[in-house]
């Protein structure tokens, strides 16, 4: 029980011994936890020091509000110390009384029992430090991302991990250190507006289903830039697949004014020959130049291993998707580039009315690719 706004004695200047000491009636103002305002009696002997004539007092028995101070029988405190101060010295249990007197008094069991209360609240054990440290990390992790800010530049961070540190940032960047994509990659970036992580993911999973028996095909080549990521993909596990590039080679072909971002036209900037020109160096590689879903005529037997689809708008999204997922091989892997992209919502849509159907749902990287494997 926790007594407080109570005063439980005053300073005694000298203690006889075997006499009982009784705490003054508690002043207007005065309350215990029980709300009984009553003196709180307890009997002290006492003892001489060897260090002069000052006096100890030794708690025998007593009652403080009601609570035996048995259990506390032999604790020396000064004959000048509050009776508080002295219940509140006890180093067992220490937080039984807490007396107005003692608020700008220094205790030393007082802050022990505060510093184990506050120690307790910091546990890591409580839920709500649990969370508030949670919700640090993840800020802290958010931050390093937005900012591509290494663990390197913390030293006293993971001092465990000492391969590629520089390349956590703060998680693994697999494509700073992948020799085969960085090669082809500083050819070839700026033929793309993809960004180095959405490049690699498409690199990393081509390279994946090149295992798989099957032809590899993107609809929406633009420049090139991605088709020669494929090829590379494809050459870095010595596979024999046949790619097949769809495009009209001069920009969009259709739009659909309430769900399609892009003009008819965008992205006109290309040619067919300035990509052949770029793929000049591998081989197996099919052009088809043409509207989708015309230029799929005739490759209906085909089986494929990878797919990309990144045409950007509704119609030509759905009618690849409805004509590329059933010859998906199994483990074949299709990436619907804009699927999860606000200025490319038609794709989204486009991709969905046909996959709705069979009740699949892309997986949507933060990059806003799709996946899907089948």
């Amino acid at each position: 029980m926790v007594v407080s706004r109570i005063r439980l004695g005053w300073a005694l200047p000298v203690l006889i011994p075997g006499k009982t000491y009784r705490s003054r009636p508690p002043a207007d103002g005065d309350c215990c936890s029980t709300g009984a305002a009553r003196p709180v009696p307890c009997r002290v002997e006492c003892q001489a020091t060897t260090s002069g004539p000052r006096h100890e007092g030794r708690i025998i028995t007593g009652l403080v509000d009601g609570i035996s101070i048995s259990k506390y029988a032999g604790t020396k405190f000064h004959p000048k110390s509050h009776l508080a101060h002295v219940l509140h010295t006890v180093p067992v249990r220490t937080g039984i009384i807490r007396g107005r007197r003692l608020r700008n008094r220094t205790c030393a069991a007082r802050h022990s029992r505060t510093n184990t209360r506050r120690s307790d609240n910091m546990s890591l054990s409580n839920p709500r430090v649990s969370r508030i440290l949670n919700n640090v990390k993840k800020s802290t992790i958010g931050i390093m991302q937005a900012g591509q800010i290494p663990i390197s530049v913390f030293p006293f961070w993971y001092n465990n991990v000492h391969l590629s540190r520089k390349n956590y940032r703060p998680f693994l960047q697999q494509w700073r250190e992948d020799a085969d994509f960085i090669g082809v990659w500083k050819r070839v970036k700026f033929d793309t507006i993809a960004f180095d992580d959405t490049a690699y993911i498409l690199f990393s999973l081509a390279r994946m289903a090149c295992t798989r028996p099957g032809e590899i095909w993107e609809c929406g080549v633009y420049k090139g830039g991605t088709a020669t990521l494929l090829a590379t993909a494809r050459d870095c596990v010595e596979g024999q697949h046949t790619i097949r590039l769809f495009d009209t080679f001069q920009g969009m072909p259709e739009r659909r004014p309430e769900t399609d971002s892009y003009e008819i036209g965008s992205f006109g900037d290309t040619s067919l020959d300035k990509v052949k020109l770029k793929l000049y160096n591998y081989k197996n590689i099919s052009f088809h130049q043409g509207f989708i879903p015309n230029t799929f005529a005739g490759l209906q037997d085909k089986s494929i291993c990878f797919a990309h689809v990144d045409v950007d708008q509704f119609e030509t999204t759905r009618q690849c998707c409805k004509f590329i997922f059933q010859r998906l091989t199994t483990g074949g892997i299709m990436i619907i580039d804009d699927y999860g992209r606000p200025g490319t919502v038609g794709a989204r849509l486009g991709a969905d009315e046909v996959l709705s159907m069979l009740n699949i749902r892309p997986l949507v990287l933060s990059t806003g690719q799709g996946i899907i494997i089948k």
